[in-house]
């Protein structure tokens, strides 16, 4: 996705680029695949970059915390173990 190489040096112009492509998946009607879907908050729309985001592993539950808006969004995770 542009957004992730544009990121280091235009943070703005990233979350514009993942505003585009929510824009035009809502218009086509057409799902977001789901690598794409985790790369930005589902709250404020921005872009998840590793810089602004906190994750932590519990209990089989991956939890992301966008550091823009405050929410996490958590998604379960089978272990290598399993």
């Amino acid at each position: 996705m542009l957004a992730g190489t544009v990121h280091a040096a235009h943070p703005e112009r990233s979350d514009r680029y993942v505003q585009i492509a929510r824009k035009i998946c809502t218009r086509t009607r057409v799902r977001m695949p789901r690598p794409l879907k985790r790369l930005f908050c589902r709250h404020c729309g921005s872009f998840l970059s590793p810089a602004g985001t906190r994750v932590r592993l519990r209990e089989g539950v991956l939890t992301t915390t966008c550091l823009l808006c405050g929410e996490q969004m958590r998604r379960p995770y089978r272990s290598g173990n399993d």
